[in-house]
């Protein structure tokens, strides 16, 4: 069995500029505990959700489901937590939520389940 191999030895020549190299800095923006309007508006995710399950609509769930899967991507990772029972919220809950709206209504779908407009025919005596 042979001997392993020796570490790699490091070239000192190497012709890169190392007096000029700085260490890695993450944004300041990640940091930033100002609330933002557009944090705001994509925390309404979960409204999005919500209506899709009792208006029994799949588009305005998909609509619920890329608004919070922005609403994780715009996420601040380094912002301090709220205090104010923010619970789960937060982008994570907004997703959980839309993933379970779809859900549901894939399978309400699957098993015959009256749409909302059926229902509201149905109770205004219109035919569909």
């Amino acid at each position: 069995m042979s001997a392993p191999a020796p570490y790699r030895r490091i070239d000192t020549t190497d012709p890169r500029r190392h007096d000029l190299s700085r260490p890695f800095t993450l944004p300041g923006a990640w940091a930033d505990d100002r609330a933002v309007l557009y944090d705001t508006l994509l925390a309404s995710g979960t409204v999005f959700s919500g209506a899709a399950m009792l208006l029994k609509s799949p588009v305005i769930a998909y609509a619920g489901l890329i608004v919070a899967l922005a609403h994780l991507a715009g996420q601040r990772p380094l912002q301090k937590k709220r205090e104010s029972g923010q619970g789960m919220a937060g982008p994570g809950g907004s997703i959980v939520f839309s993933l379970l709206s779809v859900i549901m209504l894939a399978v309400q779908k699957a098993m015959g389940a009256p749409s909302f407009e059926h229902a509201v025919a149905k109770a205004t005596g219109n035919a569909v």
